[in-house]
């Protein structure tokens, strides 16, 4: 789960590294795809925002499962305590004793 928080920061140090050059009036390198030019800042942002979406997913998932966890620990308490609360008048477990 740290993993992707680490590197959605790592790979958002690295784009933002590379854009400022282009921010600031620097000329620099762009990559070609076809007629398009663009930075390669870009794809590592896009990459740092992959990670910080996989990482909130497992995050999410991890804090829902705890939360069901503690709900399902609370009702088996309840009930586990209402059994242990018995009236021994009204215990019909064990057969009567015979006189």
């Amino acid at each position: 789960m740290r993993l992707h928080l680490i590197l959605g920061l790592l790979w958002l140090g690295v784009g933002l590294a590379i854009l400022f050059p282009q921010v600031s009036g620097l000329e620099t390198r762009k990559l070609n795809l076809g007629n398009v030019q663009f930075s390669a800042g870009w794809l590592v942002l896009a990459m740092a925002v992959y990670n910080f979406a996989r990482w909130y997913g497992v995050y999410s998932v991890k804090s829902q499962r705890k939360t069901e966890a503690q709900a399902w620990d609370r009702l088996t308490r309840s009930r586990r305590e209402e059994t242990t609360d018995r009236d021994p008048n009204f215990d019909f477990r064990d057969p009567p004793a015979q006189t």
